[in-house]
């Protein structure tokens, strides 16, 4: 998640969804290994609350990157 915070709000950009189906929701959506990581990594704050639903034993298949990993794919010609 991207975004800023301005005087009149804050803008987020760049969300992505991670669903237990990978790509689901496109190409960042990493299925299950995703959520797994971002729970190993996942430090609580006061934003979130102790009753949330977390994996028993989450460990860390995705490094944290500074940046994106995005990979780039060719784009697919639907008869054109």
């Amino acid at each position: 998640l991207q975004g800023g915070v301005y005087n009149d709000g804050v803008v987020l950009s760049d969300p992505v969804i991670i669903s237990r189906s990978a790509s689901a929701y496109g190409v960042t959506d990493l299925g299950l290994d995703g959520i797994t990581s971002f729970f190993a990594h996942h430090v609580c704050t006061a934003y979130c609350r102790s009753s949330w639903a977390r994996p028993k034993n989450a460990v860390v298949i995705f490094a944290s990157v500074q940046g994106t990993t995005m990979r780039t794919c060719q784009p697919v010609c639907r008869g054109l």
